[in-house]
């Protein structure tokens, strides 16, 4: 079973270094690293150029350390822009190492009133996501897609894409989520039964749920599910999250690939989250 450092990767880098964050991430057990690129103010910094992520590359290697996956959060409502950005990220990728773009398709967890349905956008992601894909091909990348946010999530919407897709683009794959179809009220375990046989690479995670937050601390830290229920990142093992089943389904397939650790306060709970994934594997 290998690991891939993923939550805090991104923060590490930027705030002690390559050098310290490889020397770290060897040390705790993890064989490759996720590099996360949001559109977000003072977001931290990953990779910005091919020279810096050819070297970057290099200096993991000096560890053992590879990059197994690198996502990108992008809307793609946003056009040609959106696109654009994607096929920048890539060739970053490409120089990384990384067999995987991974990138989401809209990014948004909040649906005003206005929002358009799921089928007036679906033409226009699936176009966008087409173009990148096609893209990715030529540098020798897979693209990969989750069960995410509030269009592109739940076995119906998310099936219904991808399905489409994989019509298209030879080079197209699954990043399995442990969490993220909850926000359309259903089973990761669900998910993972329906979808395991394209799954290439998983996110490791756990929610707690609550019905209501009134009265709770910190109520920006919970999310909001389609149905009204409210969710929030606590260390693996303490939530809903059926863990175990979701392996289940993995040995299923014969799963191969990495599992990435996207874990509340990473640098405390990795070690637990590794031993607890293992016992359970």
């Amino acid at each position: 079973m290998e690991f891939c450092f993923y939550s805090g990767f991104n923060q590490m880098l930027q705030a002690q270094g390559l050098e310290e964050t490889a020397r770290w991430a060897q040390e705790k057990g993890f064989c490759s690293v996720e590099f996360l690129q949001l559109s977000v103010e003072n977001w931290h910094a990953g990779v910005e150029t091919p020279a810096q992520a050819k070297q970057v590359k290099q200096g993991l290697k000096n560890y053992g350390l590879t990059t197994a996956c690198y996502s990108v959060g992008v809307n793609l409502l946003n056009g040609q822009d959106a696109i654009n950005r994607l096929k920048e990220q890539a060739v970053l990728a490409a120089e990384l190492g990384s067999p995987y773009l991974h990138h989401t398709l809209i990014d948004s967890l909040v649906l005003p009133p206005e929002s358009p349905s799921f089928d007036e956008v679906f033409d226009r992601i699936l176009d966008a996501a087409s173009e990148v894909a096609l893209y990715c091909q030529s540098l020798g990348l897979t693209c990969l897609y989750e069960e995410q946010g509030m269009y592109f999530n739940g076995v119906k919407n998310f099936g219904r894409f991808f399905n489409e897709i994989i019509k298209r683009c030879s080079n197209v794959g699954i990043c399995g989520d442990f969490g993220n179809i909850f926000f359309a009220d259903e089973s990761p375990e669900t998910f993972f039964k329906t979808f395991k046989s394209h799954i290439k690479h998983v996110h490791v995670k756990d929610f707690a749920q609550r019905s209501e937050i009134d009265g709770l601390p910190n109520q920006d830290c919970w999310l909001k599910t389609k149905g009204g229920s409210f969710l929030k990142d606590v260390p693996l093992g303490e939530g809903i999250i059926p863990i175990k089943a979701c392996f289940q389904q993995l040995r299923e397939a014969d799963y191969r690939g990495k599992f990435s650790l996207e874990l509340v306060d990473p640098t405390v709970n990795d070690g637990d989250a590794m031993r607890l994934c293992k016992t359970l594997f």
